[in-house]
């Protein structure tokens, strides 16, 4: 079983496990490292460490403070362009059904109205022209083993 560790960690030595240092080096942005040590996999699983943050699973792992802090940062900036995006929207759409004369309680409406009468394709065009159309899913983040670090080799030896 494979433990993923918290984005922040870079190294781990556990007595109780195989009694080596792990270590990795620099990962990509999302990327979470692999720890390929079945005794160190076998302590990070216990119960007893799960507020460490490693888990099993890749999108199990626990977020740092700052992802955190971030995460919480971009739902809310999303929401907020959302209900944006959603009202200059909306006020598209009525605009090309527009008729008669209009008062904000009319506009709304007709928004509303728009909205449910209109065609994917519709949707589409306003979405992509406004520069809002869906993007193309990023690649999975690699998965990167530990690296154990050398064994000092002791004294030198000199050929004769």
């Amino acid at each position: 079983m494979t433990m993923y560790a918290p984005s922040d960690v870079r190294s781990i030595f556990l007595p109780s496990g195989c009694g080596e240092p792990h270590t990795v080096g620099e990962l990509q942005a999302g990327e979470h490292w692999a720890l390929d040590c079945p005794a160190c996999e076998t302590v990070l699983a216990a119960p007893a460490l799960s507020k460490l943050g490693w888990s099993p699973q890749e999108d199990g792992v626990a977020l740092t403070p700052d992802e955190r802090r971030l995460l919480e940062t971009e739902k809310n900036e999303g929401h907020i362009a959302q209900a944006l995006m959603a009202k200059e929207f909306g006020r598209e759409l009525a605009a090309r059904t527009r008729t008669g004369p209009e008062t904000e309680q009319s506009s709304n409406t007709g928004m509303i109205e728009a909205l449910k009468s209109a065609s994917p394709e519709d949707l589409a065009e306003l979405l992509t022209r406004a520069g809002l159309a869906p993007q193309e899913d990023k690649p999975a983040p690699r998965k990167r083993a530990a690296r154990k670090p050398p064994v000092p080799s002791g004294e030198a030896t000199e050929d004769a």
